[in-house]
C-alpha cells in the first residue's frame, strides 16, 4: 500500500519527527547529503510505502515553496553598453532592496532569460551568481489528468 503523507511543522519542529527523519534520509539518498532541507520554507509530501506491521520506507517526495519570479528584464543599449548594464543593476538593486524589505533576503529568484539572450545576459549572471533554474511552467487548473 503507498500513502502520500504531508510533513507538517509547528514552531520550526516537524510534528512527525519519524516521517521527517525518513524523508531526510530518502533525500540525502536519493539528491545527496544536505541537498534538500527539509522544512525550509517549503511544504513537503512523501509517499510512504508498507502496511500495517510492516516497517515504512520513502519511496518519493515532492516539494512546494514560493518562489519569487522575475518574467522579464529588458534594458535597451542604444547608447551604450555600459549605460545599459548600469541601468539594469539599478532596477535589480531596487529588485532586491523590494524583496529584502518583505524579508525575503536568501530567498531564490527566478529570472526568466531567452535562450538568444542568454550571451547578452552573461556577464550580469555571473556577478549574480547566477545559476540555470531547469524549469518548465505547468498551468494549474482542475480536473487536469496526470
Amino acid at each position: 500500500m503507498i500513502e502520500i503523507m504531508s510533513i507538517q511543522f509547528e514552531n520550526g519542529q516537524p510534528k512527525n519527527a519519524r516521517l521527517a527523519e525518513l524523508a531526510k534520509d530518502f533525500c540525502d539518498r536519493e539528491f545527496g547529503q544536505g541537498a534538500v532541507e527539509i522544512g525550509r520554507d517549503t511544504a513537503l509530501w512523501v509517499a510512504v510505502k508498507g502496511g500495517a506491521g510492516e516497517v515504512p520506507e520513502v519511496i518519493g517526495v515532492m516539494g512546494l515553496t514560493a518562489v519569487m519570479d522575475m518574467p522579464f528584464l529588458h534594458v535597451t543599449n542604444k547608447r551604450s553598453k555600459i549605460e545599459a548594464a548600469a541601468v539594469s543593476s539599478k532596477l535589480i538593486r531596487r529588485l532586491q532592496d523590494y524583496m529584502i524589505d518583505r524579508g525575503l533576503e536568501g530567498k531564490w529568484l527566478l529570472v526568466h532569460c531567452s535562450p538568444e539572450a542568454v550571451d547578452l545576459w552573461k556577464e550580469f549572471f555571473e556577478r549574480m551568481n547566477a545559476v540555470p533554474a531547469e524549469r518548465y511552467l505547468i498551468r494549474v487548473k482542475p480536473g487536469i489528468e496526470v
